[in-house]
């Protein structure tokens, strides 16, 4: 089973989508900034109120920005520190819930990712979050970050505030956080069971969809491919119903589901009610035949409609559930097929 392919850059630059925000009149890359820079630093020396540090701050950061756009990363880093500094030196005037001392501990950390240097972008992002927390972009950021920082930990810790995003964020992120995390969660539980992990892929893959919900992945085709995984894990863990359940949703949305492999998922499915049947015959008693009757019946419908296996626990289950004549006429049907059979079962 393949993972999902998730672009790092895709997520980033979904992630960057709503930097620019902040404009101020007249000003662009080609017109340099630096003399009303000047100008507002001498003015704010002179008269430190809060709107000379706003407009000395926004100068700042508009000014980063540019560079940003132009790919100059290191002038990018300094201004937008600048800007940082200059609104945190404001000593609590300027609150750390401010549009502009939001935007401006964003972008630089957007800047210092975008630039390899994750952790500290990280550290920029954890205190813009802890102020202030309904922040939906900074906390995607910051769970996408922690997901590209090698370390199972910083993994783990990144898809958690993807999960908790998705809990409790805002639109457009709570949706974003969503799909991200069901197609990571998903990608985690396929390396876990690549590694012969089954209960590992089976608990990060369950538990990412408790907490996200179902089908929340990007399109139809995805929540397809997380039902079957995780119809395949319970399978693989000995919850045949559990993997029946998962398997029957999948097959109902689209009944020509099938991995690039080639493997269908009505192969898998039939298989699985026949050995539900099986099961089910197993636990003795008329009500238990009389289910493993219709399990069988799924499998053939589903499957093979002539396969004799299924056949044979068909005419055995009406055999246990007292209905001799079903039985007799299940065992004609095997015999139409496979005329060697009945002196199989005879032996």
């Amino acid at each position: 089973m393949k993972t999902m392919k998730y672009c790092t850059a895709l997520l980033l630059a979904v992630a960057l989508s709503a930097l620019f925000v902040m404009s101020y009149a007249g000003m662009t890359f080609a017109q340099s900034r630096m003399a009303d820079i000047e100008d507002a630093k001498r003015l704010l020396e002179e008269n430190p109120t809060v709107n000379n540090r706003l407009r000395l701050g926004t100068l700042q950061y508009l000014e980063g920005v540019d560079y940003l756009q132009a790919g100059d990363m290191q002038n990018a880093i300094d201004w937008l520190q600048a800007g940082v500094w200059t609104l945190e030196d404001s000593q609590g005037t300027i609150s750390d819930t401010s549009t502009e001392m939001e935007e401006a501990r964003y972008g630089l950390s957007y800047a210092l990712v975008l630039n390899k240097q994750p952790v500290d972008g990280v550290l920029v992002m954890e205190n813009l979050v802890s102020s202030s927390p309904n922040y939906g972009k900074a906390r995607y950021l910051l769970g996408v970050t922690l997901m590209n920082i090698p370390g199972k930990e910083n993994s783990e810790r990144g898809l958690e505030v993807m999960v908790q995003l998705a809990s409790d964020g805002n639109p457009p992120y709570m949706e974003m956080a969503e799909q991200a995390a069901t197609r990571i969660g998903y990608n985690y539980s396929v390396v876990d069971h690549a590694q012969g992990n089954v209960q590992g892929a089976l608990s990060t893959l369950s538990s990412t969809l408790d907490s996200v919900g179902r089908n929340k992945g990007a399109d139809q085709a995805e929540n397809e491919l997380v039902g079957f995984a995780m119809g395949v894990y319970q399978a693989d863990s000995g919850d045949l119903f559990g993997a029946l359940s998962e398997f029957e949703a999948v097959y109902e949305v689209n009944d020509t589901f099938q991995l690039e492999s080639g493997a269908a998922l009505s192969g898998l499915l039939s298989n699985t009610q026949y050995q539900a049947g099986l099961e089910q015959l197993s636990l003795g008693g008329e009500t238990a035949a009389l289910g493993a009757v219709d399990l069988f019946d799924s499998a053939l419908r589903t499957g093979d409609s002539q396969a004799t296996d299924a056949l044979h626990g068909k005419a055995v289950a009406y055999t246990v559930a007292g209905d001799t004549a079903a039985a007799v006429e299940t065992l004609k049907e095997l015999v139409k097929i496979d005329a060697s059979y009945y002196a199989k079962i005879k032996k």
